[in-house]
């Protein structure tokens, strides 16, 4: 079974890259925030990919609310 996990830009419609694991993307999502403030992740969707099927992880309010989860559990603050 081939699993990979997909960031979706929900405003354009557009696959933004695909990701070996969940926390290689959400590493990418923090970086962009990191950069670029929350607005540049909120209209974002993550995708699961198991043998071609995708299922939802999360998008826009709740994957920002993923994000900023540090790996240690920590809040980082959004606002």
């Amino acid at each position: 079974m081939d699993v990979f996990f997909e960031l979706f830009d929900l405003a354009s419609g557009n696959v933004i890259d695909d990701f070996s694991t969940e926390e290689d993307a959400l590493e990418a999502l923090r970086a962009a925030q990191r950069d670029h403030g929350t607005e540049a992740i909120k209209d974002v969707a993550l995708l699961r990919f198991d043998s071609g099927h995708p299922t939802l992880v999360a998008m826009e309010h709740d994957l920002v609310e993923r994000v900023t989860e540090s790996s240690h559990g920590e809040r980082i603050r959004v606002g």
